[in-house]
């Protein structure tokens, strides 16, 4: 990757940071996994917009785990489940499961 190309990638890794939902605006190719996984660290819901092939165990996990604050609310982690891969969707369930049980709400920074 060039320097330009990287400088770019982590300008982009700072704006999702701050507002997973800026990865819609961000061109596929520069939808890299270490940009996905910023954007639904801060917003799970940003989920949405991660191509297909990067939606791995570990970007769902991130998702489902930080996906009860929506633009102000909370939300049902359930409702993320449409956008997990077929595969990966048990596992999440499992994943949101414990969490209600444990009562786990992210810090809101």
């Amino acid at each position: 990757m060039s320097k330009e190309m990287k400088n770019a990638e982590l300008q982009f890794i700072e704006a999702v940071k701050k507002d997973g939902y800026v990865l819609e605006q961000v061109p596929e190719s520069f939808r890299t996994a270490e940009v996905c996984l910023a954007a639904v660290q801060n917003s799970g819901y940003a989920l949405e917009y991660v191509p297909e092939k990067l939606k791995t165990e570990e970007i769902c996990l991130e998702a489902i785990k930080n996906g009860d604050y929506f633009y102000g609310s909370f939300c049902r982690r359930e409702s993320m489940l449409k956008c997990v891969p077929e595969p990966l969707k048990l596992k999440m369930k499992r994943v949101i499961k414990e969490i209600e049980e444990t009562g786990y709400r992210r810090s809101m920074n």
